[in-house]
């Protein structure tokens, strides 16, 4: 029996993130000065589905993750967002030993939205979206 491994998929998504150009990413929290960092990116491994063959009904993984953009503005958390969305959508986030079993996938969570978090001096806008990384073996 496989059992795909996380890690290496969150790498794979994680390392594309920080790839995209004027845009910082991070993994699970934001930049420590999150108004200097804008815009930015949050990756946050979320939830994972496992399907496959009767021989082997864990070798398909559907893995997704929650990536939230952040701007100063709503323009800018949308631009992020719409940068984030055209690298992820046509790569192939396959790591090691396994292949793409279709295209990343996107849902919305929930549309752009200001954060009015007390901690911060001023509020920040976000979009969240939900991708899904599908492979298998191979």
């Amino acid at each position: 029996m496989i059992v795909p491994a996380h890690g290496p998929h969150r790498e794979k998504v994680f390392a594309l993130l920080g790839a995209i150009g004027d845009l910082t990413a991070g993994d699970g929290e934001a930049p420590p000065s999150p108004h200097e960092a804008v815009p930015y990116a949050i990756l946050y491994p979320y939830l994972a589905r496992y399907d496959g063959p009767v021989a082997d009904i864990h070798a398909d993984l559907d893995y997704m993750v929650h990536i939230r953009s952040v701007g100063g503005t709503q323009a800018q958390a949308e631009d992020a967002a719409d940068r984030v969305r055209a690298a992820m959508l046509p790569a192939d986030l396959a790591p090691a030993g396994r292949v793409m079993r279709g295209p990343v996938t996107v849902t919305s969570l929930r549309p752009v939205h200001r954060d009015d978090d007390a901690r911060l001096a001023s509020p920040l806008w976000t979009v969240d979206d939900l991708y899904t990384v599908p492979t298998t073996p191979g």
